[in-house]
């Protein structure tokens, strides 16, 4: 048995090239030999951030040129069809049936929705779709357009085409270490030039760009408005969470405080009898500092309860749980899906949301500024009640 090595990619690369020329219908404006050899360029850079041995970098090579050879048969099930090609053309140069087998796996994780299951079906899953990361993404968006409009009747309407390219992109991610590293940012960029010139295309027909209509109410906003509310959603998980490491701060000292107050007093009571009122400054301060800690760090959830009508008019914030826990399953998930439907409603709950959590941070801050003040001053005064009543006795 022979093991795969660059004579045989050379001659896979021209097998493929006279394969797609000859029987790939003249409307895949996308999947053809050039996509194949665009996949094959993309596994090497990633391969090589990934540091493959040549063996590895061979079956992936060849898998990323033979990946769409099955359109020449079907377009539902070209990814069966291109690894019985692969196969054959294989078994014609008596490579041997673990190679074989390698790469079948490997050209199988690429079917949509994308399922990797090791590092090499990981690298050709996101070499496919290295495209959207790219300057180019929308001229390669365009030619997909073209192709699916004689591939899929119902994408003759460009509006469903381009909403399901958004669904698209904003459901994949990549698997690779690289490309959650490199891709993943320039993909959303190139995300949003996309949303961008489809708005201007839709201007250009005389309609509202913002918004992109079907049959349903669909619509979307920038992606710099979901980056503002994921950040904002970011900024507030650390604000608690500090929050909460300087509460942790003030319980645990003014409690070993007390701690010690309790045992001197306990054992020295007489002795302390002269600094009586500095030492109940003292143990009073440190009290009250720590039911401040606490009250900034307990738990505050309301639990709201709410008509239909309220719901139906939009005034309920249905992703705090404090909201929901009170509704049965079906008229929560009836709500949900009426929230759903329309972008505005779901922004705005997610604006109202962060809003309410917030005001929630705001009075954790405000009880733990009053905390520090009460630490701060109580403890000078304690010092100071100290000095007088040395220097008086």
């Amino acid at each position: 048995m022979n093991k795969i090595d660059n004579t045989l990619l050379i001659e896979a690369e021209k097998f493929v090239k006279n394969l797609l020329e000859d029987k790939l219908a003249n409307e895949f404006y996308y999947h053809d030999f050039k996509h194949a050899m665009a996949v094959k360029g993309y596994v090497e850079i990633i391969a090589k951030e990934c540091k493959l041995n040549d063996a590895d970098l061979n079956l992936l090579q060849i898998a990323a040129l033979f990946h769409d050879t099955g359109f020449i048969n079907s377009v539902e099930n070209h990814v069966e069809h291109s690894i019985e090609i692969v196969k054959n053309f294989l078994i014609s140069h008596s490579i041997d049936k673990e190679s074989i087998d390698s790469i079948a796996e490997i050209i199988m994780a690429t079917k949509m929705p994308q399922n990797p299951s090791n590092k090499l079906s990981e690298i050709l899953c996101d070499a496919d779709l290295m495209y959207i990361a790219e300057d180019s993404c929308y001229e390669h968006m365009e030619a997909m357009y073209e192709e699916a409009i004689t591939t899929h009747e119902e994408y003759s309407n460009r509006n469903l085409f381009d909403l399901e390219t958004i669904r698209f992109f904003s459901n994949h991610s990549y698997f690779t270490d690289y490309g959650k590293r490199i891709l993943q940012p320039k993909k959303l960029a190139a995300e949003g030039l996309i949303i961008e010139r489809m708005k201007r295309r839709e201007a250009r027909k005389g309609k509202k760009g913002t918004v992109i209509n079907t049959d349903k109410k669909v619509g979307f906003y920038s992606r710099g408005v979901e980056t503002i509310l994921r950040l904002t959603a970011r900024n507030q998980i650390n604000l608690n969470s500090i929050a909460d490491h300087k509460s942790n701060i003030l319980i645990s000292v003014n409690a070993i405080i007390i701690s010690i107050i309790i045992t001197m007093l306990v054992k020295n009571a007489y002795d302390l009898s002269q600094n009586f009122y500095p030492v109940m400054i003292l143990l009073f301060v440190c009290l009250s500092t720590i039911i401040l800690a606490i009250l900034s760090t307990r738990p505050n959830v309301k639990w709201s309860k709410f008509t239909k009508e309220e719901i139906k008019e939009k005034k309920v914030d249905l992703i705090f749980f404090g909201n929901f826990i009170h509704m049965e399953y079906d008229d929560y998930l009836e709500s949900f899906k009426s929230m759903m439907e329309s972008d505005e409603d779901l922004y705005s709950t997610m604006i109202k949301n962060q809003y309410s959590l917030g005001k929630i941070l705001a009075k954790k801050f405000r009880l733990l500024k009053i905390a520090y003040n009460v630490f701060m001053i109580g403890l000078s005064i304690t010092v100071i009640s100290f000095l007088i009543n040395l220097f008086y006795s």
